[in-house]
């Protein structure tokens, strides 16, 4: 699985008394492609694209029901993740909170209506932990 290509989304149903689970889907070409191919609380990833399916979100708006729409699509590094750095970015998305269909860059590790924040496309290395997503070198 590391040096693969992935998508890796938030697993609402794993996710547990505020400990994140992330889904890791294959992107590789073979049996395995799209099928989900392990959990983790910690991972990280290289080279990612933040990808948000226009229809899915615009679902997810309308009758308020949660399906997988949005991933961060890289290429698999390690199933752990390092603290983050000063000048680390936060990285999240709400389909709710934002009229734009894309990742946010923040400084803090949580989300309000008043936080300040700017879209997020793409990013040199990605760090899904438990409680937090935060990236180094976004776009």
């Amino acid at each position: 699985m590391i040096g693969t290509s992935v998508d890796v989304y938030l697993n609402l149903h794993k996710s547990q008394n505020g400990k994140r689970v992330y889904s890791i889907r294959s992107r590789e070409k073979g049996d395995n492609y799209g099928r989900v191919v392990g959990h983790s609380s910690e991972l990280t990833l290289a080279n990612c694209v933040f990808v948000v399916g226009k229809k899915g979100r615009e679902r997810v708006r309308e009758r308020h029901c949660k399906n997988v729409h949005a991933v961060i699509r890289g290429t698999l590094v390690s199933l752990s993740a390092a603290s983050p750095g000063t000048d680390d970015d936060y990285i999240g998305y709400c389909p709710y909170q934002s009229l734009a269909p894309t990742f946010y860059q923040i400084n803090q590790p949580t989300f309000s209506a008043a936080t300040e924040f700017s879209q997020a496309t793409s990013a040199h290395t990605v760090v899904l932990s438990e409680n937090a997503v935060y990236a180094k070198g976004v776009a």
